[in-house]
C-alpha cells in the first residue's frame, strides 16, 4: 500500500518548508503512522546541486523523492558519489561545485553539468536540458515554451517545459504517466498537490486503470472564473465549508486536513498580561505584513510594552523593504521550525486563507489566536472556537493588543479542545476511508 503526492516541486534554489511543503510532510507522517509507503512525485525540473537535499533536510527520506524528469536517467536517483579527481582532467577550466567532498555541479563556459554518480544532466546558456543515462547516452531532452510567443511542436496553453524522447514531444503529463505506471497500482492512494492546469491525459489514464486518485483544492475555486473542476474527479479539500458547498453543487468532494498536529508537552491554556506574538508566512502580499508593522510601530509609539517576531520570507528583504522597524518588531527570517512555545498569541493579517496552517499550528500549543476577518478558515475557527479573536483593520487589532496586555487569566482551553480534530490519529481515519473508497 502506498501514498502517492503528485507536486509541482517548484523550487529553483534552496527548498524551504512553507504551507504546500507542510502538507507533504504531514501526508508523509500519516503514512508512517499507518506503516505505508511514501512517495512525493515532483513534476518539474529540479535543477540545481544535489536536488534531493533541500527535501531530506526538511524531513523527507531519500528513496521517497522522486523526479518525473531525473527518472528517465538511470542514474537521476543517485547519490553524489564523484571525486573532484574524476572529472576535473575533463573540465580543466571549469568551477566545481563540491558537497560532502563529491562533485555536485560543474560550470564550464556557457554550460552547467549537474553529477550524481555521474553526470545526469546538463543546462546551457539558453536553458535547454539534456539528461544522460551512466554510460553517457542521452535520453531526454528539454527546454521551455511559451506559446503565446512561438510555435510549439504540440499544443498547450499556457508556458511550460516541453520534452523530446525516443523520437517524440511530450508535456510532464506524459512523463507523469509513464511513472505511474510503473510505481503505482489500484490499491494506492495517489494525491496531485498545487496543479491549476487540467491534465484530460492523466484523468483518462487513472480512470481506464482504476486508480485511486484525487485532485487537492488549497484555494476558493468559487472565487475563481475558471476553476477546472469536473463531477468526474474526486477532490480532497482544505475547508470543512468549502467541502459542504461543492458536495451540494454535486462534485464528490471530502474535506482532509492538508496539516496535522502532534500531541506536545509545550501547551499553555492560561496567560497573564500577553505581550508577545508571533506572525508567520512567506510574507507575500496575501500576508498583509505591511499591517502588523504599522500597529507595532503604533504600539510602541503610545508605550504598549508588546512585541512581535515575524518568521518566515527573507530577512534581508524585510529589512530593506521596512527601513525603520521599531524595536519591538523582531525580524527571524526563515525558521525550520517556529517556536510556537516562546509566544503568548499568533496573529494573522492575511487577505484570505483555506485552512492556515500557521494557525492550526498556533492553537495547538494554546496561543492565542487574532485573525483578520476575512471568510472561509478564519471565520470558521471564530464560529467553532470562542477563543478566536477576529479584526477588520488595524484600529481594531491595536485595541485587541491592547485589551489584552491588560487582561489577567487568559484561558485558551477551548482552542486546544477544537484542534483536537486535526491531530493524526483522528486524520488517519480520513485515509483509510479513501483507502476503502475504492474497494467499494
Amino acid at each position: 500500500m502506498k501514498l502517492i503526492t503528485i507536486h509541482p516541486g517548484i523550487w529553483k534554489e534552496e527548498v524551504m518548508k512553507y504551507g504546500y511543503e507542510s502538507s507533504q510532510l504531514s501526508r508523509k507522517n500519516i503514512a508512517d503512522y499507518l506503516g505505508w509507503e511514501y512517495f512525493y512525485i515532483l513534476t518539474a525540473p529540479q535543477i540545481r546541486d544535489d536536488w534531493k537535499e533541500g527535501y531530506k533536510k526538511i524531513g523527507f527520506e531519500s528513496y521517497e523523492i522522486i523526479n518525473i524528469c531525473n527518472y528517465q536517467s538511470d542514474i537521476g536517483h543517485d547519490d553524489l558519489s564523484v571525486l573532484p579527481e574524476h572529472v576535473i582532467s575533463n573540465y580543466p577550466n571549469g568551477k566545481l561545485n563540491l558537497i560532502n567532498g563529491f562533485v555536485a555541479s560543474v560550470e564550464n563556459d556557457d554550460e552547467t553539468m549537474y553529477f550524481t554518480s555521474g553526470l545526469y544532466l546538463k543546462k546551457n546558456k539558453n536553458n535547454e536540458l539534456e539528461w544522460y543515462n551512466k554510460d553517457g547516452s542521452v535520453v531526454l531532452r528539454a527546454r521551455k515554451y511559451n506559446p503565446r510567443r512561438e510555435p510549439t511542436p504540440i499544443h498547450i496553453m499556457s508556458e511550460q517545459y516541453l520534452y523530446y524522447k525516443d523520437g517524440m514531444w511530450l508535456t510532464d503529463e506524459d512523463l507523469l504517466i509513464k511513472v505511474l505506471i510503473n510505481l503505482t497500482d489500484t490499491n494506492d492512494i495517489i494525491i496531485r498537490d498545487q496543479h491549476e492546469i487540467v491534465h484530460p491525459k492523466l484523468w483518462r489514464f487513472v480512470e481506464n486503470t482504476n486508480r485511486n486518485y484525487y485532485e487537492y483544492i488549497h484555494h476558493n475555486v468559487l472565487s475563481s472564473l475558471v476553476s477546472n473542476l469536473r463531477k468526474k474527479t474526486k477532490y480532497l479539500v482544505a475547508s470543512e465549508m468549502l467541502t459542504e458547498v461543492l458536495q451540494l453543487q454535486g462534485y464528490k468532494a471530502n474535506f482532509i486536513p492538508p496539516v496535522v498536529i502532534d500531541k506536545n508537552s509545550r501547551v499553555k491554556t492560561n496567560r497573564n498580561n500577553p505581550r508577545s506574538y508571533c506572525y508567520v508566512g512567506n510574507m507575500t502580499e496575501n500576508k498583509r505584513l505591511e499591517m502588523v508593522i504599522e500597529v507595532f510601530s503604533t504600539l510602541y509609539n503610545m508605550g504598549i510594552d508588546v512585541e512581535v517576531t515575524l518568521y518566515g520570507g527573507d530577512e534581508q528583504s524585510i529589512r530593506e523593504k521596512f527601513i525603520d522597524i521599531k524595536p519591538n518588531i523582531k525580524v527571524a527570517g526563515y525558521v525550520d521550525e517556529v517556536p510556537y512555545w516562546k509566544h503568548d498569541g499568533y496573529i494573522s493579517a492575511s487577505k484570505r486563507e483555506l485552512f492556515a496552517n500557521a494557525c492550526v499550528e498556533a492553537m495547538s500549543f494554546g496561543l492565542i489566536c487574532i485573525l483578520s476577518n476575512i471568510d472561509i478558515a478564519h471565520r470558521y475557527y471564530g464560529h467553532k472556537n470562542k477563543d478566536i479573536i477576529l479584526f477588520d483593520n488595524n484600529e481594531e487589532l491595536i485595541g485587541i493588543l491592547k485589551y489584552l496586555f491588560y487582561s489577567e487569566n487568559i484561558n485558551t482551553q477551548n482552542t486546544i479542545d477544537f484542534v483536537e480534530k486535526y491531530a493524526i490519529e483522528n486524520v488517519v481515519e480520513r485515509f483509510l476511508e479513501l483507502y476503502n473508497y475504492n474497494k467499494l
